[in-house]
């Protein structure tokens, strides 16, 4: 048993020297994508590219009028109409 235990703090000596010496592995290693062509900034990710596509599918709609709009949308002017005791400007002088 004691022999066993000699052995296993030599491997572990002899392992973290050579730990030492191994270089770390970059990014394009780890990935091992390979050759892949150059993609858009939006098609990184899918959640983006489909609300962007959807975004774009709604300005062609409202462009052709599908949406219907509620009178509340539409400016009915000032409601309790104009002031004209309220001054709202500063007097340079």
């Amino acid at each position: 048993m004691v022999n066993k235990r000699k052995g296993e703090k030599l491997t572990r000596k002899i392992e973290s020297s050579q730990a030492e010496n191994i270089r770390n592995i970059n990014y394009k290693i780890l990935r091992n994508k390979g050759l892949t062509r150059k993609r858009k900034k939006i098609d990184r990710n899918p959640r983006v590219k489909r609300r962007v596509k959807y975004e774009k599918a709604l300005k062609k709609l409202k462009s052709k009028g599908v949406f219907y709009r509620k009178a509340k949308d539409i400016y009915h002017g000032e409601l309790t109409g104009i002031k004209d005791h309220v001054i709202k400007s500063r007097n340079l002088l």
